[in-house]
């Protein structure tokens, strides 16, 4: 993202986001409706116009996600590594969310 400093984000008005997953149930089960595994692949990056967009700036990531749903809400926790992370970028390896699953 834009930046005014090495630590500080400006942020920007244009951003590009883009996921694909793989979801699969988990294995050597029988009956697990309320869980599943996934596979996936995130890109985006944010820029400060349109006119600024370079393919070549998205951020990449993979990783390993498993959804449990509950009476509360959808617990999620995911894994990635970055694949194209630069230094002064935020990266996360573990994420963990609670909300609906679409």
């Amino acid at each position: 993202p834009p930046r005014g400093s090495p630590k500080e984000s400006l942020g920007g008005n244009f951003r590009v986001i883009s996921n694909i997953e793989l979801l699969f149930p988990p294995p050597f089960t029988e009956e697990a409706s309320n869980l599943r595994f996934g596979l996936f692949f995130d890109a985006g990056n944010v820029f400060g116009d349109v006119g600024d967009f370079d393919v070549s700036e998205l951020r990449t990531a993979v990783g390993l996600a498993t959804s449990w749903i509950t009476p509360v809400g959808a617990l999620t926790f995911s894994l990635a590594q970055a694949l194209n992370d630069e230094p002064g970028d935020d990266t996360e390896t573990f994420q963990f969310n609670i909300g609906t699953i679409f």
